[in-house]
């Protein structure tokens, strides 16, 4: 590039602040790439973890007064949506139920 710069006469300021413009322009574009490759998937990340709190925290204020069938109707919309798999366990880490929503087979599809 340095060569290339050095063979523009200098009368030809034009040509020297184009490839001085594109160099600048590429590089802060790579810059930006780079930025965007290394921050977002943390950022995403804790997005995604505070919906899926904030819907689980809902279904447990109310699963104090709903029957077992509407928690579960529950637990499969939250599974479905946040693309989330529940496993229920009692105190001794036995499991009781296991849901992935994206495995149960839909009638009519």
């Amino acid at each position: 590039m340095i060569n290339l710069i050095k063979q523009l006469s200098p009368n030809r300021i034009t040509g020297k602040l184009f490839l001085i413009s594109a160099g600048t322009l590429l590089t802060l574009a790579f810059v930006f790439y780079v930025a965007l490759y290394l921050f977002l998937p943390s950022f995403y990340e804790q997005y995604k973890v505070a919906q899926i709190d904030e819907a689980v925290d809902e279904l447990v204020e109310q699963a104090q007064a709903s029957p077992f069938q509407a928690i579960y109707e529950g637990m499969q919309e939250i599974s479905w949506n946040q693309n989330v798999h529940f496993h229920l366990l009692d105190e001794n880490y036995t499991p009781l139920l296991s849901l992935n929503a994206r495995s149960i087979e839909i009638d009519g599809a």
